[in-house]
């Protein structure tokens, strides 16, 4: 399951679900095609490996995931 969210500041947030029978970075990759920013993820690899292909698109960790490496020190 592939879940994407707008910004909750939007005045109507949105929180799409896409199923897909497989976690290959050609479905995230499909989605943000014509996306440019930051996208805020886990530390799921596949969103930097294909970030690095594009000049326009920056993925920042999210916090969340942020506090667990730090309880690891």
């Amino acid at each position: 399951m592939w879940v994407y969210c707008s910004d909750e500041l939007e005045s109507k947030p949105v929180i799409l679900c896409e199923y897909q029978k497989t976690r290959k970075k050609k479905h995230a990759q499909e989605f943000v095609k014509d996306f440019s920013g930051t996208c805020v993820a886990n530390g799921y690899q596949v969103y930097n490996s294909f970030a690095d292909e594009r000049e326009e698109l920056t993925i920042a960790g999210c916090w969340s995931h942020a506090g667990e490496d730090l309880l690891m020190w």
